[in-house]
């Protein structure tokens, strides 16, 4: 078993949850723009980073889902400046703080506007215990802003996950591990996942994700995510195949009873 053990992965390194990967999402924006924006985040006065941030990216004039993007491609250059000694761990701990009330302010805007209707619905949660979730919520933000309903858990035990999971009725979970030391959480709050009635998607990324694929593949998981990109765009595949199913049992039926339905329409 290939379990990490070595630790907490520093939440601003290059390998924050969900955000490697062949994905990157830094290819779409211009450096310079970039580079402008951590320098804000690493020198604004504390009182007025938020609004500087913001009022930067507002200049450049991005769409909310590009937004949301440019804070992962954001998140990505910070561990980057740190892992190549350009910053110290202080400074990017800072920028990364700032960042985070960024999307968080971002996030609450959303929670503002009328919730999406409909069956497309995520949970998106990590072990007990996990302090990197900045890139889950980069997950919900897109997930969000693609008109799905969201539910966000930081769990204090494996049981607030199995509740979370029974009351949701979710058709996808996204399950964030960074600290490759939660082994044993990441392993209890899989079986918690597991054990409901129900069986929804379960999507897994992280640092730790990715370095133990098999592992959490034996745990019940049903895909490793390079990118919060990749795990909307696998979520979207399953709910359309989904669609398809029940699209085509209905017509079979219909066609079995001479046009008349009596069957349940969802797969």
């Amino acid at each position: 078993m290939d379990i990490i053990q070595n630790g907490i992965v520093p939440a601003t390194s290059v390998h924050s949850a969900w955000s490697s990967g062949d994905l990157d999402p830094s290819d779409s924006f211009r450096p310079s723009d970039l580079r402008r924006f951590r320098e804000i985040a690493y020198n604004a006065a504390t009182a007025r980073a938020t609004e500087r941030l913001m009022q930067f990216l507002d200049s450049i004039k991005l769409s909310a889902q590009r937004k949301i993007a440019f804070l992962e491609a954001t998140a990505r250059g910070l561990g980057e400046d740190w892992v190549g000694d350009r910053r110290t761990f202080f400074d990017v701990t800072i920028a990364m703080g700032r960042v985070q009330a960024l999307l968080r302010q971002l996030c609450d805007a959303d929670r503002a506007m009328p919730a999406a209707s409909g069956p497309r619905s995520v949970l998106l949660t990590c072990p007990p215990g996990e302090q990197h979730v900045f890139g889950l919520r980069i997950v919900e933000a897109l997930f969000r802003r693609s008109s799905w309903q969201t539910t966000y858990v930081e769990p204090r035990s494996a049981a607030e996950i199995k509740d979370a999971v029974s009351r949701s009725r979710c058709d996808v979970i996204c399950f964030s591990w960074s600290s490759g030391f939660l082994a044993e959480a990441v392993s209890a709050s899989l079986k918690a996942i597991s054990g409901g009635r129900r069986r929804p998607l379960i999507l897994a990324g992280g640092y730790a994700a990715e370095r133990n694929e098999k592992w959490l593949m034996k745990q019940g998981v049903d895909q490793i995510c390079a990118s919060p990109r990749a795990a909307l765009k696998l979520a979207i595949a399953k709910r359309m195949t989904k669609i398809a199913r029940s699209a085509y049992r209905t017509d079979y039926m219909q066609h079995l009873n001479g046009g008349a339905v009596d069957v349940p329409q969802a797969v």
